[in-house]
């Protein structure tokens, strides 16, 4: 056994990661030399079952302890954000269930607003119940770290699936919206604006193709919010948020004035990225980006991808008005619109049943 597995070997010992049995088994492999290198080593275990890569990495740098948070031990980690760190993870006690973690990270705990829009989204997500929304599970601190427990859903974001398979068929970009705009539904009924519907925000569960919504660390509560004296509101009318891609115009100029209207401008230029493989407008500052949204107006996207339905194009046009008042006025008509569109046999509706009044401005 070379001397890097021998280390490896020792942080594996130390680290207490592993039960007495599965161990000794890895000493016995160890003394028939199954283990020349760190890399069969790691291979071993996770052919075992017993760590993942990640864990791996982390035990032999003398990290293990990090691995364990509350009653939950971290198996992988998913991504990061400005606000902190996601991890997959599984509980120790109990039904052990496999979770999502979202950490903050340790040098925002002493940021106010920081602290305060994450204890926020630990309110919000734990009372959401929602077949299209991911569900909380706990909420807890240990030692410096504050953590979201959410369910764990195996699947790919719509940002990542279009970037591995390219632009949708059209169907299926409308489904994935339908099912997406049901989610919204609920969380206007619970008087919530979500504020960062995205691609990367969107995840399709496999095998069932359900869409599930993440990331409600922006959601605001239109009634609660509304009552706040203006000092103690988390978003000030300078203050952008939001990611400007997909952000509707008013949610540059004042974000603590949005509705529903604001998900739904997003919600079409996510459709515009889905048959297109591009966000409707681009720019390297948000300032570009805006620029383009009050210079060009909404998109025709039969100009990138002509073989779009009629109908289609004029739903992404719809929803990403400059005006909200021109917009749907709920979610509920853009699901009934799309469901109408995806049951008939050809594709020539003018005004289904539930979709917007018949007038110019509607579709």
């Amino acid at each position: 056994m070379s001397l890097p597995a021998a280390q490896a070997l020792y942080e594996l010992a130390r680290s207490g990661v592993l039960t007495s049995e599965q161990f000794a088994t890895v000493i016995r492999s160890c003394f028939w030399g199954t283990f020349p290198s760190v890399s069969t080593l790691q291979e071993f275990l996770r052919s075992q079952g017993w760590l993942t890569e990640y864990q791996f990495n982390v035990v032999i740098r003398g990290q293990a302890a990090q691995l364990r948070l509350g009653r939950y031990r971290i198996l992988d980690k998913l991504g990061e954000g400005g606000f902190g760190q996601v991890y997959h993870a599984r509980e120790t006690d109990g039904m052990q269930r496999e979770v999502t973690l979202k950490i903050l990270r340790k040098q925002l705990t002493d940021d106010p607003q920081a602290l305060q829009r994450f204890l926020r989204e630990m309110m919000v997500v734990g009372q959401l119940n929602h077949r299209h929304l991911v569900s909380g599970l706990d909420a807890n601190r240990d030692g410096q770290n504050w953590y979201l427990v959410l369910e764990y859903i195996r699947g790919i974001d719509l940002r990542e699936l279009v970037h591995k398979r390219g632009p949708l068929p059209w169907r299926e970009a409308c489904e994935y919206i339908r099912q997406t705009a049901n989610g919204l539904q609920y969380i206007l009924k619970c008087g919530l604006i979500h504020r960062d519907i995205k691609p990367a925000n969107l995840l399709r569960e496999d095998p069932t193709g359900t869409i599930k919504i993440l990331d409600l660390g922006l959601a605001k509560a239109e009634e609660v919010y509304a009552h706040l004296p203006h000092g103690e509101r988390m978003t000030h009318p300078q203050l952008v948020i939001g990611t400007p891609e997909y952000m509707a115009p008013e949610q540059f100029e004042d974000a603590s004035r949005l509705d529903i209207r604001a998900d739904l401008y997003s919600l079409g230029a996510v459709l515009y990225f889905l048959l297109t493989g591009e966000p409707p407008f681009r720019g390297e500052h948000a300032i570009d980006v805006l620029q383009g949204v009050l210079d060009a107006g909404p998109p025709d996207v039969r100009r990138v991808r002509s073989n779009v339905p009629a109908p289609v194009a004029k739903l992404i046009m719809h929803l990403m008005a400059r005006d909200p008042n021109l917009r749907p006025r709920e979610p509920l008509q853009v699901s009934r619109y799309l469901q109408h569109i995806l049951t008939v046999p050809t594709v020539a509706p003018v005004n289904p049943a539930g979709s917007p009044p018949d007038t110019e401005r509607q579709l």
